[in-house]
């Protein structure tokens, strides 16, 4: 074959720290926010988060929060009525959020001022420690 089987960095070297694997999946799930005890000892990598108004678009200023800080997730827009945002369903990487992501040991869906119905969020990617998360 003419194709290197190993995607790793030279020396077989992961991006993450030595003890974790990498698992994807639904590690836990809250309404608005994940604890460090619903983690288990495991690092958030990415969050799937939904929420919706009566019509299925946001009228709020919608953020991800962690213990390391905020990050907005929708692009605002201006109509003649004011402020208004379209879905922020999705999934949010917290690697490319947040620099010091290996230090996440919380993170919540936010909506600021308005009511946001059917909000969730869903850790989907994360790092386990090696022998399975803690029983915390």
């Amino acid at each position: 074959m003419g194709f290197s089987r190993n995607i790793l960095p030279a020396g077989n070297k992961s991006p993450y720290p030595a003890g974790y694997e990498l698992k994807k999946g639904t590690l836990c799930t809250g309404s608005a926010t994940i604890t460090a005890a619903m983690l288990k000892g495991c690092i958030p990598l990415s969050v799937k988060v939904t929420g919706t108004t009566g019509n299925g678009t946001v009228a709020s200023r919608p953020m991800i929060t962690t213990n390391l800080g905020s990050v907005q997730i929708y692009n605002v827009g201006y109509s003649g009525s004011g402020m208004y945002s379209g879905p922020v369903n999705g999934v949010y990487d917290l690697e490319m959020m947040f620099e010091d992501f290996l230090n996440i040991t919380q993170v919540s869906f936010d909506d600021n001022l308005y009511g946001l119905y059917n909000r969730s969020i869903t850790v989907v990617k994360w790092l386990e420690p090696k022998g399975g998360a803690n029983n915390a």
